[in-house]
């Protein structure tokens, strides 16, 4: 500047310490040459040696990925979430040797789940909130501030946005142990028949309406049990065709179930398939069974089938004595005895018995489960008249249910004594000895 001879930087141009700390430069004046000499020219040297301000540094907004938290693929505290944050001097800090620090400012949504050094690398401080299912994206804000400037002595920041995706894992659908352990089905149920209600293990991926499917299957008592996967989702117990559940023989059964998903989203070798399993009690509906008259010997023999009775006993004789045909011990004698294997019927010792005997002929009394038969009123027991009897028993249970027996009852032929009436006998006179004195007697 002719008037200001200063010196000053160039318009547009700026003196950068870390590029040029000193400036050698050749200066020359020139006079308005007044004179016949004309103009004269002086030159000369001058070096600017350059003062070094604290520079600003720059960071700029980055993005990185983590893997979820899940049971198969834990996160530990700790972990390193990608690459260190790096702001190395002479690239986003101008300033030599200016080695600055980190920290978080802020973070959302929710409560953070990371912690950050110094030195700028980002790590995992809670595990348990890096859940996909919950948070797929969270967003950090950073802030570096160097060490300060080697003439101002003042500190210069600079922040950036963080963005950490959270990448989805499959995770293993669950059961609860406590709505899943344990199963109802009635004794004596058929082919086909459900075994309690349907089973429903929770899957993160389907509970978060992702795209993911669930697959039964049972383990022990394949002859009794098998399951059914209903709709992709649900496992349902079924009896197996043929199956024996018989409440009194056994009244409880254990089988393992196993729900296996299909995989995760983010596929091989990250997110195979996984499974979980209960152990599931399934417990028999002890169903009321009716009564049964059919009582068999070792011999195959009904031993409720046939009593006995000597002929000429009177009305409330107890009919309680075998079959005199029979040889195969044991022979059915005593009260009839039917069989009940229900404990709501004492184990048969609340059966109640009746006779279809219209006429009288016989009765029946209930005591301890047996049914005493005996004579009735209007029965007179003559072998010569009747030897044998049939008459239908019925036994009932407290649940009402029944069953029929035919019995046969025997009339036994015993020695009588003999009678003889008053008679008269005519003859005549003189008749000779040995000679036959009327008519024989009766």
């Amino acid at each position: 500047d002719p008037v200001d001879p200063r010196l000053r930087p160039n318009d547009g141009l700026s003196l950068n310490f870390e590029y040029h700390d000193i400036w050698h430069l050749s200066l020359c004046v020139e006079d308005s040459g007044w004179d016949w000499q004309g103009k004269l020219i002086g030159c000369g040297g001058a070096t600017i040696f350059m003062f070094n301000n604290n520079d600003c540094p720059l960071i700029y907004d980055e993005t990185r990925e983590l893997f979820e938290n899940t049971v198969a693929r834990p996160l530990d505290e700790g972990e390193v979430v990608g690459e260190t944050l790096r702001c190395i001097p002479t690239i986003c800090d101008e300033d030599a040797l200016d080695f600055g620090s980190y920290v978080i400012t802020g973070c959302r949504p929710g409560q953070c789940p990371f912690k950050m050094n110094k030195r700028g690398q980002i790590m995992v401080a809670n595990p348990g909130l890096i859940d996909y299912e919950v948070r797929k994206q969270y967003e950090i804000d950073v802030k570096y501030t160097d060490k300060g400037g080697s003439r101002t002595g003042r500190k210069c920041s600079d922040s950036a946005k963080i963005t950490i995706n959270v990448i989805n894992l499959n995770e293993k659908p669950r059961f609860s142990p406590l709505s899943d352990g344990v199963r109802y089905v009635n004794e004596n149920s058929e082919g086909g028949d459900l075994a309690g209600k349907k089973f429903r293990a929770s899957d993160p991926e389907i509970d978060s309406g992702q795209s993911q499917t669930l697959t039964y299957s049972v383990a022990g008592q394949p002859n009794r049990f098998a399951i059914e996967t209903v709709g992709k989702r649900e496992g349902q117990l079924v009896v197996v065709q043929g199956a024996s559940l018989n409440f009194e023989e056994e009244s409880s059964f254990v089988v393992v179930v196993t729900a296996t998903d299909a995989g995760g989203p983010a596929g091989p070798p990250w997110s195979p398939p996984y499974s979980s399993y209960v152990e599931v009690t399934i417990r028999l509906n002890d169903v009321n069974e009716p009564p049964t008259m059919l009582h068999l010997n070792k011999f195959g023999v009904n031993m409720n089938s046939i009593r006995s009775v000597n002929e000429n006993t009177g009305s409330g004789a107890a009919i309680v004595g075998k079959d005199p045909k029979c040889r195969l011990e044991p022979c059915g004698m005593g009260p009839l005895q039917a069989l009940d294997v229900d404990a709501a019927d004492g184990y048969g010792s609340k059966l109640k018995y009746h006779v279809q005997d219209a006429n009288g002929k016989f009765r029946i009394s209930s005591e301890n489960g047996k049914g005493s038969l005996s004579v009735g009123s209007t029965s007179n027991m003559n072998f010569e008249d009747i030897s044998v009897y049939t008459v239908s028993v019925t036994v009932t249970d407290v649940g009402g249910l029944s069953d029929t027996c035919t019995v046969t009852i025997k009339v036994l032929d015993l020695n009588e004594r003999p009678t003889i009436l008053p008679q008269t006998r005519y003859n005549r006179e003189n008749m000779p000895i040995d000679s036959f004195i009327g008519l024989p007697l009766i």
